[in-house]
């Protein structure tokens, strides 16, 4: 689930204090420092293996996009492993990776973008110049933007070809963005990536792929006073200014239900998908009402909750899935179910969620206590990980989103969560508010249940 933290005002100042000055080495052991540049660095030393990932987080993503510039962070994070100042082709880099044994990947998603090396401890050096080199002296090279366009061309058909992610991310995604579909999706378009070129990515790069707007972790076999000379030496001369400050516009609100359909070969399993949008980080209340909406979400799906019991009458099995993140809280309720229960399943949530909705006897029950208790109990504990890119991911990923270190420990945040707040989350975000269902299914089982009549609102 989410990492959220709220410092409410009825503590009393001590206990005020004390959460924002807490200890969460037993959960995780680094040490941290900041350039003069503004970049951040994060040293997290593990003995377990003699391997070491050095990890690059930019606060972008796809809600730094326009509808013009719509795929472009994703693009400059491919254009990340080619040509730069010490490489003079991507073929040369690639050989150079491959020679040392130097494992590398990249992820763009809503609002970070990361890039990441994975080598033997010996390769530390070397392999910090790579990333040093990558994100400060990028090249841009107008040929290999050419070829990698294809390459992400390529990319967007395979993702579209799945009728699932289709469905998704793209004609559900649509409907409740409408216009803004472009801060949702970090893939993009067929025609803007193949409108991107060197001056609008070279502006992209000025604008978020700057230090103050970065950090750098280095988790593994790791000597702290070795690295701390070494990142600073290397790292020291990456320039940038200031961060750009995005002006988000509110998702609009729909004016009634969607229903959208796709299609799938098998004819004995649908899908059923619900999604709204529930509170991101910048809503003043926003990370409050999130660690709300986690209790309620998780106590709905209780297998003894009378939503629960409900729902599954008509589907093999259902979940709730809720990301807080600066701007946009997509609420995600997907099911999987029998290809003749699309329209009971779907009735049925209708029929529930408008209990959530006006009835507070419905959710304002035990199964409100054990969620809280499951959330506040619940750790993040990346000592007990051997896994160098599992630490990697999630402290980048928290990083990016305001989240860390709190993110690891919530006990506090939601063990304050009261009833009310519960309540003031469903009156924001869920009374009046409209959704889009999507429905994934075979066409010709759909056409013989007359389903597309059915659901419409």
């Amino acid at each position: 689930m989410n990492g959220k933290r709220i410092l409410l005002s009825t503590l009393l100042i001590f206990l005020f204090l004390f959460v924002l000055s807490a200890d969460y080495s037993h959960l995780l052991k680094y040490e941290t420092f900041t350039l003069d540049n503004g970049l951040q660095v994060y040293l997290v030393p593990k003995s377990d293996l003699p391997l070491v990932s050095i990890w690059l987080a930019s606060k972008t993503g796809a809600y730094t996009q326009t509808k013009d510039t719509f795929g472009y962070v994703h693009i400059f994070e491919h254009m990340f492993f080619k040509a730069n100042k010490n490489m003079k082709t991507a073929e040369e880099y690639y050989e150079t990776l491959k020679h040392l044994g130097i494992y590398y990947n990249g992820y763009t998603s809503q609002e970070y973008v990361v890039y990441y090396y994975t080598f033997p401890e010996y390769l530390l050096e070397p392999a910090a110049k790579l990333a040093h080199d990558s994100i400060v002296y990028t090249a841009l090279d107008p040929a290999e933007l050419e070829r990698e366009k294809k390459v992400i061309e390529e990319e967007y058909n395979i993702r579209i070809s799945d009728p699932e992610y289709y469905l998704v991310n793209k004609l559900m995604a649509q409907a409740l963005y409408q216009d803004q579909l472009f801060r949702f999706d970090p893939l993009g378009e067929l025609d803007t990536i193949r409108s991107a070129s060197i001056e609008k990515l070279a502006e992209i790069k000025e604008n978020f792929f700057i230090p103050k707007n970065s950090a750098i972790f280095l988790v593994g076999n790791i000597d702290i006073e070795k690295t701390k000379t070494l990142v600073s030496q290397l790292f020291s001369d990456w320039k940038g200014k200031e961060p750009v400050k995005i002006a988000v516009e509110p998702v609009k609100s729909l004016d009634k239900d969607v229903v959208v359909f796709n299609y799938m070969n098998n004819p004995y399993i649908a899908k059923m998908y619900i999604m709204l949008n529930g509170p991101g980080n910048s809503d003043p209340e926003g990370k409050k009402l999130g660690y709300a909406a986690d209790v309620l979400l998780a106590s709905l799906s209780n297998q003894n909750h009378p939503f629960s019991k409900e729902m599954l009458k008509y589907v093999y099995n259902f979940d709730f899935y809720y990301d807080t993140c600066q701007f946009d809280g997509p609420i995600i309720f997907s099911a999987q179910l029998p290809v003749n229960q699309v329209a009971s399943a779907y009735n049925t949530f209708k029929k529930c969620w408008n209990k959530v909705v006006n009835d507070r006897s419905y959710w304002d029950n035990s199964y409100i206590e054990q969620a809280k208790q499951s959330y506040a109990i619940s750790q993040i504990k990346l000592n007990q990980y051997k896994d160098l890119e599992t630490i990697g991911h999630v402290v980048s990923r928290l990083w990016c989103l305001n989240m860390f270190p709190e993110a690891l420990d919530l006990y506090y945040a939601y063990n304050e969560i009261k009833r009310e707040d519960i309540a003031a989350f469903i009156d924001k975000y869920f009374k009046g508010k409209h959704w889009v269902a999507g429905i994934l299914i075979n066409k010709a089982k759909s056409n013989s249940f007359g389903y597309e009549k059915l659901l419409q609102p």
